[in-house]
């Protein structure tokens, strides 16, 4: 994990808002914001993260579990890693097409050497269900990849 000195460097490097740092520095103080939990389909549980030196919640051991094993734990790149850590409150329009107020809370929070970002996995058949549903909030973009449009909306600011 980052010390305070190390953290204020990458705050200066990125040149990031004081907004976004007290979001950060919140993130870190904190607990999870909800358990995870299993549920017909899913396989939760916890990750004894040597690098974050605490448990890391996983709430699929199909998805998120290899994202961290994969992608964060081993990863140099990535600095430390936040399990339910933040909640965004969002405007979007439901599937009936009205303007609604959703919130929502991202799998993961991912501190890097060169960026700062929320990460949510599902699966491929979920997301194409969920495209189906919500065709204006879950869209493969140019680079091949699925995006939340209202979350990175959010998370620009």
């Amino acid at each position: 994990m980052l010390s305070g000195s190390q953290l204020e460097n990458l705050y200066k490097r990125l040149n990031l808002s004081e907004v976004s740092r007290q979001i950060i520095n919140e993130i870190r103080s904190q607990e999870p914001l909800r358990r995870v939990s299993s549920s017909f389909g899913n396989v939760a549980g916890s990750y004894p993260s040597q690098k974050m030196g605490r448990t890391v919640q996983f709430e699929s051991r199909t998805v998120e579990l290899p994202a961290i094993e994969l992608f964060y734990e081993y990863d140099s790149d990535v600095l430390e890693y936040w399990d339910q850590a933040y909640k965004f409150t969002l405007k979007v329009k439901s599937s009936s097409g009205k303007n609604c107020t959703i919130g929502h809370i991202p799998d993961f929070f991912i501190i890097r050497e060169n960026s700062i970002l929320f990460e949510e996995w599902k699966p491929e058949t979920k997301l194409e269900k969920l495209a189906i549903e919500y065709p204006d909030r879950y869209i493969i973009g140019e680079d091949n990849q699925w995006h939340n449009f209202y979350a990175e909306e959010f998370a620009k600011n």
